[in-house]
């Protein structure tokens, strides 16, 4: 799961054009060959998150601090419960703004990425089943 979009398009650029680069730092490994089909990479990006998603899940029914199931399973269906919670009515923020499921979707892409920001994300999803809207998240 490459972080920064900037890392594909460099090594892309380096493959196709090798005698325009002298060098360049990426912050992430890339294979090449996935960015040729879109698709493929797309669904290599999903299983990704669904695998470290899937993780987090794991790691939310060891912390009480939690406030998904014990069991991995249940918290995942707990997870999906929320989306379609937030998807069908939505929360509002201080401004006036919809906190829906595509923003909980964004904001897990977000903190699955770091395992220090599991907890901010656990809070988040005790909040939002709550129908709290946080502004330090």
């Amino acid at each position: 799961m490459a972080y920064s979009y900037g890392t594909q398009i460099a090594a892309l650029y380096a493959e196709r054009f090798p005698y325009n680069v002298r060098s360049i730092v990426l912050d992430g490994v890339v294979d090449i060959d996935d960015l040729e089909d879109n698709f493929t990479w797309q669904l290599k990006q999903a299983q990704s998150y669904q695998e470290t998603f899937d993780r987090f899940a794991s790691w939310c029914a060891r912390t009480k601090s939690c406030p998904l199931s014990s069991d991995r399973d249940k918290a995942i269906t707990q997870f999906h419960e929320l989306l379609s919670k937030l998807h069908h009515k939505p929360l509002l923020d201080s401004k006036g703004e919809n906190i829906s499921s595509d923003e909980l979707i964004s904001l897990t892409t977000d903190l699955l990425l770091w395992r220090s920001s599991w907890p901010t994300l656990a809070t988040a999803i005790r909040q939002f089943s709550q129908g709290i809207v946080s502004n330090e998240i």
